[in-house]
């Protein structure tokens, strides 16, 4: 767990002095959002013992719609008007980040130690990275590549 948290944090660009400094409302979201996948991993651990993992997400999914719609619309919000391709792309963040990825998360839960599919899912951010890195143009500082490799080290333990 110590080598994917330091790779993790290297690839976040922990690597460089005060690139964590000045955004603490950033942090803070972060720090909530690792709060949240925690309880996410060990509630939907219980769950997975008597419920399949397509139901467990599509139910999640579902009261999590229902309360951003009501949170959303309470404001006034309105469906923007996009062109096709941007509707697409919405569909297409719904199918592969969202449905696939957290129905996938489950079924891997559902057979693995929790802490063994949390520590597994810190190959996201070096993903991230490569696919920011291919598709965008964008580099990677040498820290970031020896976070990377931190992670893949990391995940590789787990087999021994």
């Amino acid at each position: 767990m110590v080598l994917t948290a330091g790779g993790v944090f290297l690839v976040a660009g922990g690597h460089e002095l005060g690139a964590l400094q000045g955004n603490l409302i950033g942090l803070g979201y972060a720090f909530g959002n690792a709060l949240c996948l925690a309880a996410y991993n060990m509630m939907g651990k219980r769950l997975l013992v008597r419920v399949d993992p397509w139901t467990v997400m599509f139910y999640g999914f579902l009261f999590g719609g229902m309360f951003l719609t009501g949170l959303w619309g309470g404001q006034g919000a309105v469906l923007p008007v996009l062109p096709i391709q941007g509707w697409l792309l919405i569909v297409a963040l719904a199918v592969f980040p969202s449905i696939l990825a957290y129905g996938l998360y489950l079924m891997a839960l559902r057979r693995l130690e929790a802490s063994r599919a949390a520590i597994v899912a810190t190959l996201e951010p070096i993903l991230a990275a490569a696919w920011a890195w291919l598709a965008l143009g964008e580099g990677m500082a040498p820290g970031q590549v020896m976070g990377g490799m931190l992670v893949i080290a990391g995940v590789l333990a787990l087999r021994a």
